[in-house]
């Protein structure tokens, strides 16, 4: 069975964290800090959206010598927008104002490196929550000593709060062997919940067998402190947490499975038999998943399996579900996608729309009535506004399908990022720039600021 969990973007790195801090942002301003809109990983964005096609309210792109952004689903807490950025053997992120993209910048540096998932849902180690930014990094692909970490840092300072080097487990768990030649270990995107962090870890193995393995760990958000692990069997997949129950799916060489844990104990609930690519949307008492062909409903209770249905063909994205209907894009091998949206109870169909792309499609998000989908090649597309192929964002009326408008990078790039849509912006980048977009102007609409120097006009 293929692995489809992660892409390991920067192996065997260092990583420099510079968080870029603005004045003036809104201590109550809405918050997007968990991948795919929060931690029961539903694509619902706390919004409002954009209330027609957008344009550029500022641009921000990653000062010198950061070479480029990794194209993952910016981070929105606390009036600031999270994002990373490759500089030669580093990973830099930063802490852009959401109002004004105005920052400045302090840095931290890890011996590891930083990564992002498939189908264009990135699996970013990345989430902030209550005035802190929790990080995971990557052990490098040539070290046998260093463990992944968890940081919490205070989102205002920088200043290091706790760091829990190898999750606080047993190192017996975490060894890897000698001459191992199973992967490193991959931190996936944490999801906060009630003062907990829970992180999975996938690639560790155990110090008595060859078989990759990998770890839930629940750790207090305040203090570090491991409140409870629990050893997977099996490479562990980005979690999702709602109504007291933690999703894991897990892939071994010759299985795949979710796992569901006690949230506070990690005791398991149950155990379903189901391929779980990447996070599992949860709501409305059923977890959702997609298989290499099926779109898979579970009762969220018990993992009873309660529907599933089978798009015509080609490979499927991670599922979004709002206001009772689930969103998911299907990319047939003639690479002609289409956005299919069904009823979240029973799996009917509802409707089917293609989708205007280079090939390449994120994970859809949703805000206000809205399906948002980042569209692209996948390769580099030199460019302007009116490049075919390149980054573009395009929104659909989640009732009828209906597009609404397609807005195109002005830097061109091979593809956006899925967005964070939050207090009537969306914010989406490429490979170049960080974007930040609304359908009305405002104050800043004139700003555009090209690594830390602001200039006026487009």
């Amino acid at each position: 069975m293929a692995r489809r969990f992660v892409v390991p973007l920067i192996a065997g790195v260092a990583v420099s964290l510079a968080l870029l801090a603005g004045a003036g942002a809104a201590q109550t301003a809405p918050s997007a800090g968990t991948m795919n809109g929060g931690p029961a990983r539903t694509g619902q964005q706390p919004g409002p959206g954009l209330t027609g096609p957008p344009q550029v309210r500022w641009s921000f792109a990653p000062p010198a010598p950061s070479a480029s952004f990794l194209r993952s689903q910016p981070v929105v807490d606390g009036g600031a927008v999270y994002v990373a950025a490759k500089n030669g053997s580093q990973t830099e992120v930063f802490r852009v104002d959401a109002a004004t993209g105005h920052a400045a910048s302090w840095s931290q540096t890890h011996n590891a490196g930083l990564v992002v998932g498939d189908q264009g849902a990135a699996v970013f180690p990345f989430a902030a929550a209550g005035g802190a930014l929790y990080v995971g990094t990557v052990t490098p692909s040539d070290n046998t000593t260093d463990r992944a970490e968890l940081t919490a840092y205070d989102a205002k300072s920088g200043a290091v709060r706790w760091r829990l080097n190898g999750y606080g487990v047993d190192p017996a768990v975490v060894a890897q062997p000698a001459n191992s030649q199973q992967d490193n270990d991959f931190v996936f995107s944490p999801a906060i919940v009630d003062g907990t962090v829970y992180v999975a870890v996938d690639g560790v193995s155990a110090a008595d067998s060859q078989e990759p393995d990998g770890l839930m760990v629940a750790v207090d958000a305040k203090t570090g402190k491991v409140r409870w692990h629990v050893e997977t069997h099996g490479s562990a997949a980005t979690p999702s947490v709602a109504g007291g129950i933690v999703y894991v799916g897990v892939l071994t060489a010759n299985d795949s499975f979710i796992l569901a844990l006690d949230a506070k104990t990690g005791k398991q609930v149950w155990r379903a038999h189901v391929e779980a690519v990447g996070p599992m949307p949860v709501a409305g008492g059923l977890v959702y998943t997609t298989t290499e062909t099926d779109v898979v409903a579970l009762d969220a209770k018990t993992g009873a399996e309660a529907w599933r249905t089978t798009p015509p063909a080609g490979t499927l994205s991670m599922p979004a579900v709002a206001a009772g209907t689930i969103y998911v894009t299907d990319t047939p091998s003639n690479g002609d996608v289409t956005l299919a949206a069904m009823d979240a109870k029973t799996g009917k169909a509802r409707w089917t729309v293609p989708v205007p792309t280079g090939g390449w499609v994120g994970a859809p998000q949703i805000a206000g009535g809205v399906v948002y989908l980042s569209v692209g090649t996948g390769q580099q597309v030199a460019g302007s506004a009116t490049a075919t192929g390149g980054a573009a964002l395009v929104a659909f009326d989640a009732a009828s399908g209906n597009q609404l408008w397609r807005f195109a990078a002005p830097r061109g790039g091979s593809r956006y990022s899925p967005p964070a849509v939050v207090g009537g912006s969306a914010y989406v980048e490429t490979g170049s720039a960080l974007d930040a977009l609304s359908s009305s102007g405002g104050k800043n609409a004139a700003l555009r600021l090209v690594g830390a120097t602001a200039t006026a006009g487009r």
